[in-house]
């Protein structure tokens, strides 16, 4: 144990003893920022080395699918309050205009929207630039991220 950092005797003792370790401050403020209704969205991607879309470079990153969550109150304990929507890019042609045309109206214009990591912002900025016209749209979804 002595050679273990703070951090990393906190997540032993969580592991070993089966106790978690919470900041409740840290936590109190996070869920305090929370907006209804909350989404909670996931992307996936593909990458190829061929580009098979316009304007794609080689191995970049394109979000093909979305899934996506919604709860119209910040309670999510009952799982019948949620409603699932997602978008899955199946055309052999661009489907990224309409996957983000969809996205746009599933999200509509307020509550929290919850990812797991910054990848789903990294992929709202890149659609941001690919697409300007759309540009202040996605940056308010962006800034709507939790």
């Amino acid at each position: 144990n002595d050679l273990l950092t703070v951090p990393q005797q906190k997540h032993r003792r969580c592991v070993v003893e089966g106790v978690p370790v919470i900041r409740r401050k840290g936590l109190r403020k996070g869920l305090n920022a929370l907006q209804a209704p909350l989404y909670f969205l996931d992307f996936e991607s593909f990458s190829s080395w061929r580009p098979t879309l316009p304007d794609q470079p080689p191995l970049e990153q394109v979000v093909s699918q979305y899934s996506l969550h919604e709860s119209a109150a910040l309670d999510i304990d009952d799982p019948d309050s949620l409603q699932h929507k997602s978008f899955l890019g199946t055309s052999r042609g661009d489907f990224r205009r309409e996957l983000l045309d969809a996205m746009l109206t599933d999200l509509g214009d307020k509550g929290s929207i919850v990812v797991y990591s910054p990848y789903e912002k990294t992929q709202l900025s890149k659609m941001a630039s690919l697409f300007p016209d759309r540009q202040d749209e996605l940056e308010a979804l962006i800034a709507r991220l939790v």
